[in-house]
């Protein structure tokens, strides 16, 4: 299940979100600013996004502001949930500013809104967003197994190219040549095999529909990628 971390110093909020979204998504509630930080500085890989309420401490306005420097500076999806959003035209400085994914009133922005039906379509975008960017992580980490599995290749190439060498010196061009020929086409086998496996996991991580399934497909593709 899809995690969000909720930073709200208001208990009330808390269960209406939970109850507004879970099971969809578990939801991790946290009521400051300082524990919102240490939360993502300790544990950043374990929410898909985050609802921010903008007034975290009594008498400080726009408090949130600050978190939603840090989501900005890491890339992660981020919704504006507060009390202070009063307006349409409100809402959208937070989006143009931070690039957040929704600015939502809690006692809604418009005639006919209703804030937690908004805030489960923002938490859908989140989602979204954050399936995306694990699927460029596990490309990246993927890609850099397998370009070690390349290397390895031609490793093995010059190593092929220096026996050759050295059979044409000890037994004369006739074994250098049917040696040559053996070893490139193991070679050729090394290459389509190595070709054949970038695009099996590459296949996998694009088929993936849901953060829990890439999650475990990036874990099983590095795993046996680190034991070939």
């Amino acid at each position: 299940m899809p995690a969000i971390l909720l930073v709200d110093d208001d208990p009330d909020t808390w269960a209406a979100v939970r109850l507004a979204l879970e099971p969809r998504v578990k939801v991790h509630a946290i009521g400051s600013l300082h524990g919102a930080l240490d939360f993502l500085r300790a544990r950043p890989h374990e929410v898909c996004g985050v609802i921010v309420d903008l007034n975290l401490t009594p008498g400080s306005d726009n408090f949130g502001r600050v978190l939603l420097e840090r989501l900005r500076e890491v890339s992660v999806p981020c919704v504006v949930f507060s009390s202070s959003i009063r307006s349409p035209a409100h809402a959208l400085r937070y989006e143009n500013e931070f690039g957040v994914l929704g600015t939502i009133g809690k006692g809604g922005t418009a005639k006919g809104t209703y804030p937690l039906q908004q805030l489960r379509d923002c938490v859908e975008k989140m989602i979204a967003v954050s399936l995306e960017q694990l699927r460029t992580r596990a490309r990246t980490e993927v890609e850099h197994e397998l370009a070690k599995r390349d290397a390895d290749i031609g490793q093995e190439r010059a190593r092929s190219e220096q026996l050759v060498i050295e059979t044409r010196r000890v037994a004369g061009n006739s074994a250098a040549a049917k040696l040559s020929a053996m070893e490139a086409e193991r070679d050729k086998g090394l290459v389509a095999g190595a070709k054949n496996l970038r695009g099996e996991v590459m296949n996998k991580i694009e088929s993936a529909t849901t953060i829990e399934e890439l999650e475990s497909l990036r874990t099983d593709i590095l795993r046996a990628l680190g034991a070939l």
